[in-house]
């Protein structure tokens, strides 16, 4: 019996221990007690009374054990359900997590890139430009923007169909990326015209690249053999103006080029602010 309840002990937690501590104490209280009052008066009742009174803390002591221990373990499983519930909690908080920064994400994706074409948007394209004027109002080194479209995209259009055209879009503005460096900024700013942002770069810099993209969609295949051509303006910036301003200097300049014969580069020029739009 010692045995069993000394295992107990080490086994139970503080409170219990100190519940088990004190009946043990008045247990073995009571049996001295019993002890003493049958050496003062000994008599076969009293060593009855002694007996029973011992034989009922025994039995007692035992069934407090079992109760107990069947406490604790009803304890433990609780226990053990409940850390469980804690990691599944945790791992499913962890999972919408990830799931909401998922679709922030993707969010902020539709917000900036443009689906057809993989690259930015008109409104990610104005916030880059203003971030370059702020920048050229502070160190006052020109940067350019180059601006173009497709020549006659309507055309294709209707020849081959939306999704057709949508892309060819892709595939121009795959060849334009890949032409640029990686600190250019390329957008897709309308349905079939484009935009480039490039920072401390002059007029001659920027033409190096506009022809270069200019060969590219001339020289490039699409399907059954078609041929598309674009219209190139460059703008390059070297005074105060707001992003709207500039980028509808681009379609100026795109004008131009198409005044020209299309196909062609063009820079915005004084005159040009006095051509009709359209």
């Amino acid at each position: 019996m010692l045995a069993l309840v000394t295992n107990f002990y080490r086994q139970s937690t503080f409170q219990t221990k100190w519940f088990l501590a004190l009946l043990t104490f008045l247990t073995l209280l009571a049996l001295i007690i019993s002890i003493l009052i049958y050496v003062i008066t000994p008599s076969d009742i009293t060593l009855i009374q002694t007996a029973v009174l011992t034989l009922a803390s025994i039995l007692f002591l035992r069934f407090f054990y079992t109760q107990s221990l069947n406490l604790n373990q009803t304890i433990e499983a609780y226990k053990t359900q409940l850390d469980g519930f804690e990691e599944s909690l945790e791992a499913a908080v962890l999972a919408r997590t990830q799931e909401l920064q998922r679709t922030n994400e993707m969010l902020l994706r539709d917000l900036h890139i443009d689906n057809t074409t993989a690259i930015m948007n008109k409104r990610a394209f104005l916030a880059k430009l203003r971030e370059a004027i702020l920048r050229f109002n502070e160190d006052h080194v020109p940067f350019c923007i180059i601006r173009f479209d497709i020549d006659h995209f309507q055309h294709v259009n209707h020849k081959y169909g939306i999704q057709t055209g949508d892309e060819i879009l892709a595939k121009i503005a795959k060849m334009t990326t890949s032409s640029c460096r990686l600190v250019d900024v390329v957008a897709r700013v309308a349905g079939d015209e484009f935009a480039i942002l490039m920072h401390h770069t002059t007029y001659d810099e920027a033409y190096v690249l506009a022809e270069m993209i200019r060969k590219k969609i001339e020289w490039a295949v699409f399907l059954d053999d078609h041929h598309v051509t674009a219209s190139f303006g460059i703008v390059e910036v070297t005074s105060k103006q707001d992003e709207f301003t500039l980028l509808h200097h681009g379609v100026l300049a795109v004008q131009r080029a198409k005044h020209h014969g299309r196909n062609t580069i063009a820079r915005l020029e004084k005159e040009d602010l006095l051509l009709p739009q359209g």
